[in-house]
């Protein structure tokens, strides 16, 4: 067997890369269409195998292939990981918010942003359903104002950036 070239592993680390990227992209893409509106819009989803085991249709697209297979963890429950981007298309795509962790200098009427992903400090808010007086996206922010409210920035700087 051939050994890969530095060129060869630069384009396959650029494949990936953009791979991941688009992935995201058609994942928040299909949040967006679901959560189009004032946010009462009802979510579809499908119950699996398990009665607790519930599936959006991003989901059920994304699983088709497997369908009936036997599950085979990559990861093992004595090492966990937590994929950062993973982790805020999971909460999206569940009507979560996800912004940015430290407060704004006028936290009451600054405007709540979409993450950056370059951040090191994110702040996240589940998914809710309206009540009486406000939709689920105002009670959201709500909460997100209140808690930058309260809190202190930190200085989470990455060195050499």
């Amino acid at each position: 067997m051939s050994a890969i070239g530095e060129t060869e592993l630069e384009e396959i680390y650029a494949f990936a890369i953009q791979l991941g990227k688009e992935a995201g992209d058609l994942l928040l893409a299909a949040a967006d269409l679901r959560m189009q509106g004032d946010g009462r819009k009802e979510q579809t989803s499908v119950e699996k195998a398990s009665s607790v085991d519930l599936v959006t249709q991003t989901d059920e697209g994304e699983e088709s292939y497997s369908k009936g297979d036997t599950k085979t963890y990559l990861i093992k429950d004595t090492t966990p990981t937590w994929d950062v981007a993973a982790g805020i298309c999971i909460l999206q795509e569940a009507g979560g918010l996800v912004t940015r962790g430290n407060p704004p200098d006028d936290p009451l009427t600054a405007p709540i942003e979409d993450v950056n992903l370059g951040s090191r400090l994110y702040l996240g808010i589940r998914a809710a359903g309206p009540s009486d007086g406000e939709t689920a996206r105002q009670g959201q922010e709500r909460a997100v104002r209140e808690v930058w409210r309260r809190v202190r920035e930190l200085d989470y700087s990455r060195p050499g950036i």
